[in-house]
């Protein structure tokens, strides 16, 4: 099972860095959205997180368009 997580923060490389080092993985940018990481964790259900910077209104919940 692969696990895909996807969350914004005010701080995207510093969050990417914490992360990668409790979950023993690598934090690299993002080519696709520039401010942007993914953590490759390494384990075996293959997970992957991705760091947005935070955005005003990016919530489409709370904020519909």
């Amino acid at each position: 099972m692969i696990h895909h997580l996807s969350i914004s923060a005010n701080h995207p490389l510093h969050v990417a860095q914490v992360i990668a080092e409790l979950w023993q993985g690598e934090a690299i940018p993002f080519p696709f959205h520039p401010g942007s990481y993914v953590v490759f964790t390494y384990d075996p259900n293959g997970t992957l997180i991705e760091i947005y910077p935070h955005e005003p209104n990016s919530n489409p919940i709370l904020n519909p368009v």
